[in-house]
């Protein structure tokens, strides 16, 4: 229309600025988002704001950016209202039951200075709902963490659910937070207890420890023993395969 910008053409030049200065072109496409609010070329500007190195809050929040966006995002904040925007509504989903919004909130805090304690309880808060990739992290975590935490509860509570939903990871920690003691008590009949379920669950290391530990235990044959270190050295534990040869 008469008065309009044209959209074709703006988007044309701001594609060829961008070969030649990224910066400059991100940082024309960020106050021409901001003074249109959005309207126009919406997902074009955003991308090429963020492209230019433009990733304040005002930009992220109006789209759904990558979370190595939204990370890059935290890291560029300056005052702690802006850090909170990007926060808060990733907290309100990991406590309503969204696991990937939990492991993102952990990246967040792992990839920034002093986001380490954030980070563990948003992995904790991820495992709870069933999302295992951040177990490693959890273990630093059951390591360092006061017994009389709520934290170690919940920690054994969910070790427990993924186990049960046949979570092997999850089995192992058990068992050797059972053997250690720590978070919990020492308890060898649970130690053993978890073992197993890791090693019925085709663990060969767990078959390893288990078989090994039935070999010197009264109540089983050599028989059930020699069947998880078979089972072991089936998977490729070497160390199985050298224990056959010396029984």
């Amino acid at each position: 229309e008469k008065g309009q910008p044209d959209l074709e053409i703006a988007q044309a030049w701001l594609t060829y600025a961008s070969s030649i200065d990224g910066a400059a072109a991100g940082q024309t496409a960020r106050s021409l988002y901001r003074e249109t609010e959005g309207r126009v070329l919406r997902s074009f500007l955003i991308g090429t704001a963020v492209a230019g190195g433009y990733t304040d809050p005002s930009i992220m929040r109006h789209r759904g950016p990558s979370n190595a966006e939204i990370v890059a995002a935290y890291g560029a904040a300056t005052t702690d209202a802006e850090r909170t925007e990007i926060t808060d509504p990733l907290h309100q989903a990991a406590q309503d039951g969204d696991a990937a919004s939990a492991l993102l909130l952990a990246r967040i805090y792992r990839e920034n200075p002093d986001g380490t304690n954030g980070a563990l309880l948003a992995y904790l808060r991820a495992y709870e709902l069933g999302e295992t990739s951040g177990l490693a992290q959890l273990r630093t975590l059951a390591a360092v963490v006061d017994v009389s935490s709520p934290a170690a509860l919940r920690i054994v509570n969910a070790a427990i659910k993924n186990a049960e939903n046949g979570h092997l990871g999850s089995a192992t920690m058990l068992s050797e937070l059972y053997a250690i003691g720590g978070i919990v008590q020492p308890d060898v009949e649970q130690s053993l207890r978890w073992m197993k379920v890791a090693a019925d669950g085709g663990d060969p290391k767990a078959q390893f420890d288990y078989g090994t530990a039935l070999l010197n235990r009264d109540g089983h044959t050599r028989e059930e023993a020699l069947s998880y270190l078979d089972r072991s050295a089936e998977g490729g534990n070497a160390a199985a395969r050298a224990l056959l040869r010396a029984l």
